[in-house]
């Protein structure tokens, strides 16, 4: 059997200075897991074997994950990023102390296209698509304007997987969100967030808190501009009683601002205040409009031809803090991935916005710090606290953090086959996470026109990745964990799953000699009473000259206070097994309620009875 083991590492390096053959970097890295493509679904659940320990009594339900379902599964040579793949639905099922595996694909419209066509009918993330050879120059100009966005752009849902009330949706950050069935994976409705909402992109991690969800996407309008948007979804109203959100009225006085019946306005608009100020966020406006039954606010923001990069935001218990990354999308006829331009010499910034306007004075409410530029695939969480001393609130922000965004580059799949031959490649992947600190009296000691400088500090000095916590009781509230994966390609065990003590500054890791695991996701026990009281799930995938390696995945179970392995079980399919990316463990109370509607209504209900803020976007570079 492997050789499982924990290492308690409070060194904080993990870096290999070992040396490499001449001409092989990172012998210890197989980067092959990432270029797998699944030929084959596996509708009929594999049982699985348990190879190590026991599985928790109390442990039931299942954890659904997503990600590529391959860069070759539309054909040879069809994908030239890792993002381009269709996406796969793995089904990890727990109960009476067994475990099975299936997986699905997704099947929205990109894929089916793609699949007919045996190539990209539509450009995803790395991709142009393949023109179409019987189409003239004047029917693709024509496909562009009279053709609705979904007929012009992917709906490619190969990230996360989340509920939504008693329903489950798999997301992108295009505008699509298709609704799972947990029991057989089957994709059962298609919705179109831009049709709902006016949104041209939405990130792929929203923010669960308890029945209410919380996503940014972005709008363009016709004189904002670009502009963020920040939608709250109530998944609790029934489908008997949820109706759009009726009754503002716009007052003279207030700039154009729609008002709530019960008088609390999410901000204010003075569009005056911006004429001209671009790449200038210290003056401030607004504009609310009415769309599909919600209310949407704005204010500027410097990078507004931009797609800043943020796939997830913390959020405290009285506001919003939103990072904004100094990269502006440059479309041609180019895939998104070419299509990003960052500024290294310009500052990354935190906007923190109030939840409640009217209470803080409108926009006074709203503080923007800065910190030097960086790079984010996820945040960690953030908080809010207060000094008892000096009265004094500030917002703790952790990060999973890289010097500039060189990492997307290393998932192209040139890339990934070459890595070995590639002396920088580690360190384009090298990431740390870190804290950053915004305290609000910077904020107001700032002259006017400026921002203060966050303070910052490393948590640990390990790459972390796919960062996840306590999600149910410590998400956006003071913590002292988090699980993540390595993404250090040059450590002695690069398929590491690492804890993070993030107020000892130490971490444990776990590993198996030529594993990979996915991203830790954690279930507490029933009636627990620590942060830390429960499981890590994590699945696993094989390298090496093992020939059965491609074909196994694992589940493994981790005690997550003592960071040991309580069980492995173990499933053999008849077709590879890509890398997934993220997941989300429904227990079997959770299966059952979601397992009983075949309908989109919840999902589009949510958004109809939503309130929603958002962040505009303006810029000088063009």
């Amino acid at each position: 059997m492997e050789k499982l083991y924990r290492n308690q590492n409070k060194q904080q390096d993990s870096q290999n200075t070992s040396a490499c053959p001449k001409g092989i970097y990172f012998p210890n890295t197989d980067l092959s897991v990432w270029l797998r493509t699944c030929n084959k679904e596996v509708e009929r659940p594999i049982p699985g074997q348990i190879t190590f320990g026991k599985i928790p009594p109390w442990l039931s339900g299942s954890l659904i994950r997503n990600g590529p379902g391959g860069v070759d599964a539309y054909g040879p040579g069809t994908c030239r990023h890792l993002f381009d793949g269709p996406g796969l639905l793995h089904k990890y099922h727990i109960e009476n102390g067994k475990v099975s595996y299936s997986s699905r694909f997704i099947r929205g419209k990109s894929f089916r296209r793609n699949m007919a066509a045996k190539r990209l009918v539509l450009s995803e993330f790395g991709t142009f698509a393949t023109p179409d050879p019987c189409q003239t120059i004047f029917s693709r100009i024509a496909a562009v304007f009279l053709n609705p966005l979904e007929s012009t752009l992917t709906d490619t849902a190969n990230i996360s997987i989340h509920p939504f009330g008693d329903e489950v949706y798999s997301l992108a950050e295009t505008p699509f969100a298709h609704r799972i069935n947990l029991e057989n994976l089957e994709t059962l409705s298609t919705i179109d967030v831009h049709n709902e909402l006016g949104l041209i992109h939405h990130t792929s991690h929203p923010h669960i808190c308890g029945n209410k969800a919380y996503n940014i996407g972005q709008k363009l309008g016709l004189w904002l501009g670009p502009h963020y948007v920040i939608a709250e979804m109530d998944c609790s109203e029934s489908k008997s009683n949820t109706t759009p959100k009726t009754g503002t009225k716009t007052t003279p006085d207030n700039g154009g601002a729609r008002e709530r019946k019960d008088g609390e306005m999410l901000n204010k608009t003075n569009d005056n205040n911006n004429k001209g100020a671009a790449g200038s966020s210290s003056s401030s406006s607004a504009n609310k409009s009415r769309t599909g039954g919600g209310e949407q606010a704005g204010s500027w923001s410097p990078w507004s031809s931009a797609k800043s990069w943020q796939p997830s935001h913390p959020d405290g218990p009285s506001a919003f803090a939103i990072c904004t990354l100094p990269i502006n999308q440059l479309c041609g006829e180019k895939p998104i991935a070419s299509c990003l331009r960052y500024y290294p010499e310009e500052d990354t910034l935190f906007h923190v916005i109030s939840r409640h306007p009217t209470k803080s004075g409108g926009n006074k409410g709203r503080r923007v710090f800065r910190a030097p530029s960086f790079f984010f695939l996820h945040t960690i969480n953030g908080f809010e606290m207060r000094d008892g001393d000096s009265d004094d609130t500030f917002i703790i922000v952790d990060i999973c953090c890289y010097d500039d965004p060189a990492m997307i580059d290393c998932m192209y799949v040139d890339a990934l086959k070459n890595a070995h031959a590639n002396p920088d490649y580690a360190k384009m992947f090298r990431g740390r996470p870190k804290r950053f600190l915004l305290k609000f009296s910077d904020h107001e000691k700032a002259p006017h026109g400026t921002h203060p400088l966050a303070e910052s500090e490393m948590i640990v000095n390990i790459g972390c990745e796919t960062p996840r916590i306590n999600y149910e009781l410590f998400d956006g509230k003071p913590y002292n964990y988090f699980y993540a994966i390595s993404s250090d390609v040059d450590a002695d065990n690069p398929g590491m799953l690492i804890k993070v003590d993030v107020l000892k500054k130490t971490f444990d890791t776990w590993m198996e000699s030529n594993a990979y695991p996915s991203e830790p996701i954690f279930v507490p026990r029933p009636n627990s009473q620590r942060e830390d009281d429960g499981v890590v799930l994590s699945t696993l995938l094989y390298g090496g000259e093992n020939t059965c390696g491609p074909n196994r995945t694992s589940l493994l179970i981790l005690n997550a206070q003592t960071w040991d392995a309580m069980a492995k079980i173990d499933m053999f399919c008849e077709t590879a097994i890509p890398k997934c990316l993220h997941g989300w463990f429904f227990p079997d109370s959770d299966m059952i309620s979601a397992g009983n509607y075949s309908s989109a209504e919840s999902y589009r209900e949510g958004f109809a009875s939503r309130r929603t803020s958002s962040l505009s976007l303006r810029s000088g570079r063009y």
